[in-house]
């Protein structure tokens, strides 16, 4: 499911969208740790 949804993000922008969320994922999940 999550794979078919970065699926279609990564279609629609045209660039790997998983970049983004990642570099803003990364800091996020730190204080909630």
């Amino acid at each position: 499911m999550i794979a078919n949804e970065m699926s279609s993000k990564h279609s629609s922008s045209g660039q790997p969208y998983h970049l983004l969320p990642m570099s803003t994922f990364i800091p996020f999940s730190i204080p909630f740790s």
